[in-house]
């Protein structure tokens, strides 16, 4: 099963954005922000997606 798909991005907080209000009616939100990247989705037992800035 898959956990989380990362999407690379170069502004976190506009892709924080985008993605909670595009995911938002699906109950998704950040539940995990760790700086570099950041976790979005449901729950953490349900497939996530990630954004996270490169190297």
């Amino acid at each position: 099963m898959i956990g989380y798909v990362t999407i690379g991005v170069s502004d976190m907080e506009k892709a924080k954005k985008y993605y909670t209000d595009l995911l938002g009616d699906m109950g998704a939100k950040v539940l995990l922000d760790l700086g570099r990247i950041a976790f979005i989705g449901k729950d953490m037992k349900s497939p996530m997606m990630a954004v996270c800035t490169p190297h």
